[in-house]
């Protein structure tokens, strides 16, 4: 082959690579930019075929929910059938029956779930990490940890909550910042606790009666 040729075969070498790497250069872009606007269209219809909820359906959305307190190995008796002091009651919460309650999320306000705080506070139950201070419908008792036992066992306090009592379905206790477990639905029981370790809590009592409360949301 002549150098002549040889120039030539190089350069069609040359042109051939050079086409190449333009015409993939090219197609990356492309491919990426079909992407993309395939993703925000998907996004778009998944937002779209979902049902709205609207801040006025959430405002008037009714709940109903169990509590009790739990004293080393029983429940106190003596739940407020009223709140305890009006003057303090978080709208949007009222008691139906001792250890049943319902409540309203108050969406206008700003909440759009209630926590277990506002449930204590209507009914009169102080409510912190490491104590519990009963209403005098209650004893008016007071836990505190590591000044007060069960049967000699050091206790502490807790929170028991069932995401749906009518179904008794599984519990998640909560150790620390109790007046802020939130109450995410219908049907929630909690059981306030004070109790030496590994003692079982159980449902509180007024649970049995969520099925009627649910039936009737006029309570």
């Amino acid at each position: 082959m002549t150098e002549s040729a040889r120039k030539l075969a190089r350069l069609a070498a040359q042109g051939r690579g050079r086409r190449v790497r333009v015409s993939q250069g090219r197609l990356f872009p492309t491919v990426l930019l079909s992407v993309l606007v395939a993703g925000v269209a998907l996004i778009a219809y998944a937002r779209e075929s979902q049902p709205s909820a609207t801040a006025l359906d959430a405002a008037t959305t009714d709940y109903a929910l169990a509590v009790g307190v739990f004293a080393c190995d029983a429940f106190v008796d003596g739940l407020p059938g009223v709140p305890a002091d009006p003057a303090t009651v978080k709208p949007g919460a009222s008691i139906v029956a001792p250890g049943l309650v319902r409540w309203t999320p108050q969406v206008l306000a700003g909440e759009r779930r209630a926590n277990l705080g506002s449930i204590a506070d209507l009914l009169g139950i102080g409510l912190d990490d490491d104590s519990i201070t009963l209403p005098a419908s209650m004893g008016g008792a007071t836990y505190v940890e590591g000044d007060d036992d069960c049967d000699g066992e050091p206790a502490t306090v807790q929170v028991t909550a069932w995401a749906d009592a009518t179904v008794d379905s599984t519990s998640q206790v909560s150790i620390a910042s109790l007046d802020q477990v939130r109450l995410t639905g219908d049907a929630m029981a909690f059981t306030i606790a004070f109790v030496s370790r590994d003692t079982e809590v159980p449902l509180p009592p007024a649970a049995a009666d969520l099925g009627t409360a649910l039936a009737d949301p006029q309570g």
